[in-house]
């Protein structure tokens, strides 16, 4: 990141061969870095005999639409998943997963950590989450880290029949892709589920 900082400085029409160069080799070291840790992953995976895996539906485009930065180098997201073609994650996690026999699904990342996991609640609102790393229903009060919320919900669309069914479309393998929708149907049909009665 520090690299990118300096290069962005420099502006990439005005690169030279040689910051081409090591531009192309700090892409190609980070892809390495990230193929090797999804690796490791999955061998984690296999080890528990996980078979199937769910990721948020993230893409560039997600990515550009967002001013946010990364607060420890002070650097947008958006520029580093472009950058450092992090969009790819998805399909080296796809490619890597297959082989091993493991369903990568896809799902809308919309409300994933935004909805109160308590089964007793399911209230979404983005005031839930009134920082990066936490959690706290405004209803309920349930709190924990908002990326452990984000995994419960996302495990939620793949083993919840109501969910899986209406948020995706299933390949003969049955992987699930989001269906297309906007993010107010998204949320209309988080809330009809909290609405089901549990058991």
């Amino acid at each position: 990141i520090e690299a990118i900082k300096k290069l962005d400085k420099i502006g990439t029409q005005n690169f030279s061969k040689k910051q081409k160069r090591k531009l192309e080799k700090l892409v190609l070291a980070n892809e390495f870095y990230f193929k090797q840790l999804i690796f490791e992953i999955l061998n984690y995976l296999e080890s528990q005999n996980i078979t199937d895996i769910v990721l948020e539906d993230l893409n560039t485009a997600t990515f550009a639409a967002s001013f946010i930065k990364n607060p420890e180098f002070e650097i947008k997201y958006s520029r580093i998943i472009r950058v450092l073609r992090l969009g790819n994650v998805k399909e080296w996690f796809n490619s890597q997963a297959e082989k091993r026999g493991i369903r990568v699904h896809l799902t809308n990342p919309a409300y994933s950590s935004q909805t109160c996991p308590n089964p007793e609640c399911g209230y979404t609102d983005r005031a839930n989450r009134p920082n990066a790393e936490t959690f706290c229903c405004i209803v309920c009060g349930y709190t924990n880290n908002s990326h452990i919320v984000s995994a419960i919900n996302l495990n939620r669309r793949l083993v919840v029949d109501v969910l899986k069914t209406n948020l995706h479309n299933l390949d003969k393998f049955g992987r699930m892709t989001p269906k297309p929708m906007k993010k107010e149907k998204v949320k209309e049909l988080l809330s009809s589920f909290s609405l089901l009665p549990t058991s």
